[in-house]
């Protein structure tokens, strides 16, 4: 269960960023905090679905693959998440823009996922 609720939370947060890349290169405008908002929304309902479908396949896979995915999965996914950020950033050669409390955010939710993988509960 713990897996599962820390896989969707680090998704959603992964649905802010996200949104906010998207948005980034968009002029300022009049309504960008609500095209944030349905952004981050429309990104979010998609990692319920796809956290859905994880869940239905992990439970179909032998276990110790489904551990092994499971725990190698959302780093990667971390990782992977990032290089579009900073290609934009070494292109520009310039980091307004960059959200340093999300990625505090992620590097808690990353030490956390740690704790609980490593402990002994």
């Amino acid at each position: 269960f713990y897996a599962g609720l820390s896989f969707t939370s680090f998704g959603c947060t992964s649905c802010l960023i996200e949104a906010q890349f998207f948005l980034y290169r968009q002029p300022q405008q009049a309504g960008l905090l609500l095209k944030l908002l349905l952004c981050t929304l429309a990104f979010v309902a998609l990692q319920f679905g796809l956290s859905f479908t994880c869940y239905l396949i992990f439970g179909a896979i032998d276990e110790h693959v489904a551990y092994a995915l499971g725990n190698l999965g959302p780093s990667l996914l971390y990782v992977i998440g990032f290089f579009p950020q900073i290609w934009e950033f070494v292109a520009a050669r310039d980091v307004s823009g960059y959200s340093f409390g999300v990625t505090i955010l992620d590097c808690f939710g990353c030490l956390f996922n740690g704790i609980i993988l490593y402990s002994d509960g």
